[in-house]
């Protein structure tokens, strides 16, 4: 028998508001706590959710228990946890009276049992999507989207059913609620909303410059989860988490999971895209892109997205490329994060073309250089390594009027094969002239010149 968790304020027993006795506690976190009660009046057993009594003076979180109380009555989705009442007690403690749920979340469901099969898995997110789509329709965004916020409670007649809890995070997307209360004023007063590992670059960067796209985000986390086993980020710090958000990709699913259909796989790596834009525009878009792959009986829960995001129906499995769901089509995504986004991408691009500009100027010079080198290094070689007889014929140096008469035969001798060696025989050292080292040879006008001064 487990062991009873000591209920405080409210120990067990207790009768809250004349009609609410108090049974068992549910949970406990750090805004406040969940027990089980009977409503003694309607015998009627419900969850009463209380804020913590330390933290009445933090006005933002009273102000987001109200918040939540008022989103979550305005759904009609049998996936959202229904809220009966909410109030205060005679002490000023805010209360909720919620639908008692019989179960666990999807967190311990992931913890005992690993990796589920896939089409579970995809029919715990078609339901969930069922809630989301409904609350987007409406312009409440979660923001807080996680397994542990999905609920798997068994219903009287034995059917397990998901049930969407806390929207205490919640925001409205025109910025202004029924109470009067401005986004701003909610998210001022904490660094981060939500839960890094499921939350969006955009939400970890400013979590009221966010429309339905991040909760896109966190269903892709959360499938993820369900199918691996295991987070698409995770690290040992959080700022390790959010560096892992901005910078890095999930690893591939099927790389451990080959079982898991290619094209489930790119669904859900469209969920994690980094830009907003490249995600599924609506819930309604990924609830038809995933439900070929669950068992069936929750495709009512993709026809009523559908229905409530204004489309028609894609084929069977083919997912919405280019529709963008209203809701969404004049969000925040265009002001301040797509104002970051293109700044981003004209530095990147400008990077891009001194770097490519850089590479493609070395690439000429070089190639400029080493041309020079080819026309440069074969004449150098050869004047110094070849002989000279294989270079060029040698230069005869001309003779003055009286060296040539005093050299010349006469005409009746006939030439000796000494004197008057063949053409073709090249002249012996000791015939051969020595050449002049010391004065250069001139150039060939020079030497015309000289030879007609000299038959002169």
């Amino acid at each position: 028998m487990a062991m009873q968790v000591p209920i405080e304020p409210f120990p067990e027993g207790t009768v809250l508001l004349g009609k609410y006795r108090v049974e068992r506690l549910l949970g406990r976190g750090g805004m406040g706590m969940v027990v089980a009660a009977l409503n003694v009046d309607l015998d009627q057993r419900v969850a009463l959710k209380f804020v913590n009594a330390e933290s009445l003076h933090r006005e933002a979180l009273a102000l987001r228990f109200v918040r939540e109380a008022r989103a979550a009555s305005k759904l009609r989705s049998e996936h959202v946890a229904k809220v009966i009442d909410v109030g205060k007690l005679e002490t000023g403690l805010p209360y909720m009276v919620l639908e008692l749920l019989e179960g666990c979340d999807l967190r311990a469901v992931v913890a005992e049992r690993g990796a589920l099969p896939v089409p579970v898995a995809v029919d715990f997110v078609l339901q969930a999507i069922d809630a989301v789509a409904e609350a987007h329709q409406l312009g409440i965004v979660h923001r807080d989207l996680k397994p542990a916020n999905l609920f798997l409670a068994q219903r009287g007649d034995g059917e397990r059913i998901i049930k969407l809890l806390d929207f205490g995070i919640s925001k409205v997307q025109e910025g202004l609620d029924e109470s009067g209360e401005r986004e701003a004023t909610l998210t001022s007063t904490t660094a981060f909303l939500g839960s890094p590992a499921y939350a969006s670059p955009e939400q970890c960067r400013s979590p009221k410059d966010v429309d339905g796209r991040t909760d896109i985000w966190s269903l892709g986390a959360i499938l993820y989860e369900l199918l691996t086993g295991r987070r698409p980020f995770d690290a040992r710090s959080q700022a390790e988490l959010l560096a892992a958000v901005f910078l890095l990709e999930p690893l591939p699913i099927r790389v451990a999971m080959p079982q898991v259909p290619a094209e489930l796989e790119a669904a859900i790596f469209r969920c994690l895209r980094k830009n907003p834009a490249e995600r599924f525009a609506s819930a309604a878009e990924l609830a038809v892109a995933i439900a070929p792959f669950g068992s069936g009986q929750w495709n009512r829960c993709m026809d009523r997205a559908v229905r409530l995001a204004g489309y028609t129906v894609p084929p069977p499995g083919l997912p919405a490329q280019g529709a963008v769901a209203p809701a969404y089509a004049a969000g925040t995504v265009t002001g301040v994060h797509a104002k970051r986004v293109a700044t981003s991408v004209i530095i990147a691009v400008l990077v891009g073309v001194l770097a490519a500009v850089a590479v493609a100027g070395g690439a000429v010079l070089w190639a400029v250089r080493r041309h020079e080198a080819k026309e440069v290094a074969p004449a150098a070689v050869v004047s110094l390594s070849a002989p000279a007889s294989s270079v060029s014929a040698p230069v005869r140096e001309v003779p003055s009027a009286a060296e040539a008469r005093s050299a010349a035969p006469s005409a009746s001798a006939a030439p000796s094969a000494s004197a008057a060696p063949s053409a073709g025989a090249a002249p012996s050292a000791s015939a051969a002239p020595e050449p002049k080292r010391e004065a250069p040879r001139p150039p060939p006008r020079d030497r015309k010149k000289s030879l007609l001064e000299t038959r002169q």
